[in-house]
């Protein structure tokens, strides 16, 4: 049988010779050696149906896989060697990820663990799963700025950087994304995957404005169909229609009975009114006490008012004290913006733009923008958000539990009263954003290295 406990996987590390011998032990007829796919891959997670000669032999592939993506992640070359020569996998098996083993060299940024894959006859040009989406090796090197992985792929490998992926991503468009500079300087300049990648950025939003409209939908169903209903027919149905008619029946079947209970209806009423003056009575003695106490509890209250504005007093101070931090720095780097752009043009004109061009001063001026136009608001916005936190420790160092509950029914009935207008602002964020990806794509097709 495969996988029992004599068959003990020994660590490369501990006794290479040992392990050499354990991967030779293994039959591949029964295995299916070399392995191109994870046995348990495709949402085969689960053992039912399988006889043990069948899970113990994927239990045992399922090592060889672990074994081997273990080796490549800590930059074993030996051993991802020794496993591809022995015929135990191949340099192209996907993982249950979808990931292969290129993609997953490449991620660990060890060029000598990259070029032995490729010589064991890893497919350069194989997509597999990165991130949730499919790409190619040159893709994700690119996407991680790998540039010694993306010029070899390319010299050596014959790579085609051309590629489009289900996605429309390019390995030009993923380095320009996420700003790897001299990767998108080392490509060369591609126009493709426009169309399909504003049509990936847009499906996306579109779900979102299904899932804010679908929202929007339950809401005024809500207000407009089921809360009259509960209303106007659930409760008077069920609290009043159905009650007096079960009444109404029971007393016509039991007709018979109604004088007797007439009779006793009579003789309980005078015991009925002397225990409810019994109680007035009780009652009445008990004010003089209620009040005494409301008094204790106004001295109490007016005793402690003074710690409790003090520290309420503490609480607006650090408010204030951060607001005032957050909007320093934020104006603070909209000055040194402006002394950056002024430096920026000075030096350009100086040069005569032959150090410094056009662009750099337009890459300048946009980040002072930036600065104001939303680093500004995002500093002024942040000290709002934070006054609603402050205003929790606010009641509660003025009212203790009473003001949290206070606190919490504020909140509770501010986010019913935002969840609409919340809903409609995502749909119209959406569409801006699918239009801003649209004039994106469109200033691409211009310069197709624009970062």
């Amino acid at each position: 049988m495969i996988g029992t406990e004599d068959d003990y996987v020994p660590a490369y590390e501990e006794n290479g010779q040992r392990f050499a011998d354990w991967t030779e032990s293994l039959d591949s007829n029964t295995l299916g050696l070399p392995l191109t796919q994870h046995p348990f891959a495709g949402g085969v997670c689960l053992p039912q149906g399988f006889t043990p000669e069948e899970l113990d032999r994927r239990d045992t592939q399922a090592i060889i896989f672990t074994r081997f993506f273990q080796a490549i992640t800590t930059k074993n070359l030996d051993v991802v060697t020794l496993m591809v020569s022995n015929g135990l996998i191949s340099p192209c098996a996907v993982n249950m990820n979808g990931e292969t083993p290129l993609i997953n060299a490449v991620q660990t940024g060890n060029m000598a663990v990259v070029r032995s894959l490729v010589a064991l006859g890893a497919d350069v040009s194989e997509f597999g799963r990165y991130k949730g989406a499919e790409r190619t090796p040159l893709q994700v090197a690119a996407d991680n700025g790998f540039l010694p992985a993306v010029k070899f792929f390319m010299e050596e490998c014959g790579a085609d950087d051309g590629v489009i992926a289900p996605d429309g991503q390019l390995a030009l468009r993923l380095a320009a994304a996420k700003d790897h500079r001299e990767v998108v300087d080392y490509l060369p300049s591609r126009r493709g995957g426009g169309w399909l990648r504003w049509k990936t950025e847009h499906s996306v939003l579109m779900r979102r404005v299904r899932k804010a409209r679908r929202r929007i939908f339950r809401v005024i169903q809500f207000l407009v169909w089921d809360l009259p209903e509960f209303f106007l027919y659930t409760i008077p149905k069920h609290g009043i229609v159905i009650p007096i008619k079960r009444k109404v029946k029971y007393a016509i079947e039991n007709r018979h009975l109604f004088g007797g209970w007439c009779k006793r209806q009579a003789l309980a009423f005078p015991g009925r009114v002397k225990r409810c003056a019994q109680a007035v009575g009780h009652g009445l003695r008990k004010i003089p006490r209620a009040i005494a106490s409301v008094l204790k509890w106004l001295w109490r209250t007016i005793k402690a008012a003074p710690g409790r504005i003090k520290n309420a007093a503490v609480v607006v101070g650090r408010w204030f004290a951060d607001v005032a931090r957050r909007f320093g720095r934020a104006v603070a780097y909209v000055f040194t913006q402006i002394l950056s752009v002024l430096h920026t043009l000075s030096m350009a004109v100086i040069t005569f733009f032959r150090q410094i061009t056009l662009k750099d001063v337009w890459n300048g001026f946009c980040g002072l923008m930036r600065a104001v136009f939303v680093g500004l608001p995002q500093a002024v916005w942040a000290g709002i958000k934070a006054l609603g936190e402050t205003s929790y420790d606010v009641l509660k160092a003025l009212f203790g539990l009473f003001g949290m509950a206070v606190w919490w029914i504020i909140r509770i009935i501010w986010y019913i009263l935002q969840y609409v207008p919340a809903q409609i602002v995502t749909i119209i964020a959406s569409f801006g954003k699918s239009i801003a990806k649209a004039f994106k794509e469109v200033m691409v097709w211009y310069d197709p290295k624009r970062v």
